[in-house]
């Protein structure tokens, strides 16, 4: 108990009383609005498209999975989400909506689980494919995922999975595509946009972050590195490094 009030206290501090206030309205609102018949008729219709695509493509990925299921020593299950893999449709609208050539860029999925966003990008020309993932089950998954995976629209072989903390994550040279699907919270989202800033202070390039379900999109916000280029409010988000091409 002592320790929850700790915590609490330390979001007061950081949040304000207001702004910790409406934070949690948020997040319980949300659990109400998960609860509501509408939508589970819509998270019906979601797993029956997600286990169709399994079905078509000769993967594992569908499956909302609690990270309280691994016992991994690494795994802060109040830091990191849930693994729920994204829809098919809505990765291909979004990703497929950037203003890149995608052979250029190298598109790196953190809290990539078993890698159904790594295989959706695969459709694209991307440079290389890259999932960070901290649970070694989900990384397995994704790895028995690459060598079952068919798809005649596949135009990137270049699929690789990382078992390490986000956080640690060294990012590749070269342009690049960050992708997250409300992989975990924002103590550690502070510390991936922090990291990828050093990155980008070490080799300026054109840098995209893709982040869906944008819960903590103030963090992305608070960075001088990043503006926001496009997205919905909630659902997601596109923010484009400060780069100015070299002369």
């Amino acid at each position: 108990m002592r320790g929850t009030w700790q915590r609490v206290r330390g979001i007061i501090k950081k949040r304000g009383l207001f702004g910790t206030l409406s934070h949690g309205l948020k997040k319980v609102g949300g659990f109400l609005y998960e609860l509501t018949p509408g939508r589970r008729r819509v998270r019906k219709l979601q797993e029956e498209a997600s286990r169709a695509y399994d079905r078509e493509h000769q993967v594992d990925t569908a499956g909302l999975i609690p990270l309280t299921r691994f016992n991994h020593p690494g795994v802060d299950h109040r830091s990191a989400f849930s693994y729920d893999p994204i829809m098919p449709e809505t990765f291909r609208r979004i990703v497929g909506s950037l203003p890149i050539e995608h052979k250029d860029f190298v598109f790196i999925d953190l809290g990539s689980g078993k890698g159904r966003a790594l295989l959706l990008a695969s459709e694209f020309p991307f440079r290389r494919i890259i999932g960070v993932e901290l649970v070694p089950q989900l990384h397995e998954g994704a790895e028995r995922n690459f060598r079952s995976f068919k798809n005649t629209q596949q135009k990137c072989q270049a699929l690789e999975s990382v078992c390490t903390d986000v956080t640690a994550f060294t990012f590749p040279e070269g342009p690049l595509v960050v992708f997250l699907f409300n992989p975990f919270d924002e103590n550690v989202m502070g510390k991936v946009v922090a990291n990828l800033e050093r990155s980008h202070q070490e080799q300026p390039r054109p840098t995209h972050v893709v982040y869906c379900i944008a819960v903590h999109d103030e963090v992305w916000g608070r960075s001088p590195l990043f503006e926001k280029v496009a997205g919905e409010p909630m659902f997601y988000s596109i923010y484009r490094a400060r780069y100015a091409e070299p002369r």
